[in-house]
């Protein structure tokens, strides 16, 4: 799995998050999140959080974003990105990503093609 997520952006409060599934296997799921911020944001690595779900578990991560301030990125707009590993046993394909940011939450279900 990877590729263009065919699911849209999703607001989480004030920001619009989008996760992307980098890959599922090796029993490994790798996550990027982008989440779309103002240049007076300053996201730091706690307040932003994922889950994913992989057949009926919810699956243990194994790291996240470094600590500190999110790495953005500025283009046509302004992006913190945030970097997650989870471990998934006998590698089911993901089924849905929860995203929280400063405690709101989006939800996306990832488990049609590619996520």
């Amino acid at each position: 799995m990877s590729g263009i997520p065919d699911y849209p952006p999703q607001q989480a409060g004030d920001y619009w998050v989008l996760p992307t599934v980098d890959t599922a296997a090796d029993g490994l799921v790798k996550l990027h999140v982008s989440v779309t911020v103002s240049a007076e944001d300053n996201l730091q690595d706690s307040d932003l959080q994922a889950e994913v779900t992989a057949g009926e578990r919810t699956l243990v991560r194994e790291s996240g974003p470094t600590p500190g301030p999110l790495t953005t990125l500025e283009l046509l707009s302004i992006n913190a990105v945030g970097f997650f590993t989870f471990a998934n046993p006998g590698n089911p394909p993901p089924s849905a990503v929860v995203v929280t940011v400063r405690g709101s939450q989006a939800s996306f279900d990832v488990s049609g093609g590619q996520a």
